[in-house]
């Protein structure tokens, strides 16, 4: 009895010893996993940090790209201030390189295109009525013009208008251009080589133009955009030789300034 009981109690301290062992080692596996557990939960804090502000950049860099593209469309349709301008005075150039080639001298305001597609003349002296509006000195005003721009001798039937031009043309048919209306022009020296009469031509066609020169600046003024607040004054401020025009341009926007001179 004394035995079994020793036994019995042996077994106990046997078992607590044990129990003890293993709360011993769960306590140490416990201590040695909280801060395996801790590094853990920070690095998916760290990662859902990272995460969100690469989510944030990334919002951030498609708002700008949209606004970019947005203000890239409109300027699409609103040109600059000083393109507007640069355009204004590249259309001067062009207008006064356009002009040398179209009008033989701006100080004369009118003229007439006569074309002649028969002549069965006799001579050289044509004649024809450019029917020229009264009040036209013809022997000090009128002048001749072939299509390859050289002054042609001529004459006309009448010192006032309304008057027939006779001219001497170095070909029955073709293109002749007769310009008047310059109250400061004086008679040519060759007045006197040409006779004051000549024959029609059994076949022409003749139509009245006027000179280009005031037709610029309204155009300019209708078709220039201006920029809020904006305004284009134009005008003729002289001629540069016989056929280009010096411009006064006053151009006014809220971003842009020019007062001067373009030709």
């Amino acid at each position: 009895m004394i035995d079994y009981e020793r036994r019995l109690g042996q077994s106990i301290l046997i078992e607590g010893a044990q129990v003890h062992s293993k709360r011993t080692e769960t306590a140490a596996i416990i201590r040695e996993d909280s801060p395996s557990r801790s590094r853990r939960l920070n690095r998916r804090a760290q990662f859902m940090v990272v995460t969100i502000v690469l989510i944030g950049i990334a919002f951030f860099s498609m708002y700008l790209l949209v606004r970019t593209v947005d203000r890239n469309s409109a300027m699409m349709f609103e040109q600059p201030d000083t393109t507007n301008f640069e355009n204004l005075h590249d259309a001067v150039i062009q207008r006064n390189a356009w002009i040398q080639s179209y009008w033989w001298n701006l100080n004369w305001e009118n003229r007439a295109v006569v074309n002649v597609t028969s002549a069965d003349t006799l001579g050289d002296a044509l004649m024809v009525n450019p029917n020229i509006q009264s009040g036209i000195d013809c022997r000090k005003e009128i002048r001749v013009i072939d299509s390859a721009g050289a002054e042609l001798k001529s004459n006309a039937n009448s010192e006032q208008s309304p008057c027939s031009v006779v001219f001497i043309a170095p070909s029955k048919t073709g293109a002749y251009y007769i310009y008047w209306n310059n109250p400061a022009a004086t008679e040519p020296s060759y007045r006197a080589e040409v006779a004051a009469a000549g024959e029609v031509p059994s076949a022409y066609t003749i139509s009245a133009e006027t000179s280009p020169a005031p037709k610029f600046c309204p155009h300019a003024e209708d078709i220039v955009p201006a920029s809020a607040g904006g305004k284009l004054d134009c005008s003729i401020q002289n001629l540069i030789g016989n056929n280009k025009i010096n411009y006064a341009i006053d151009y006014q926007t809220l971003g842009f300034s020019f007062s001067g001179y373009l030709s």
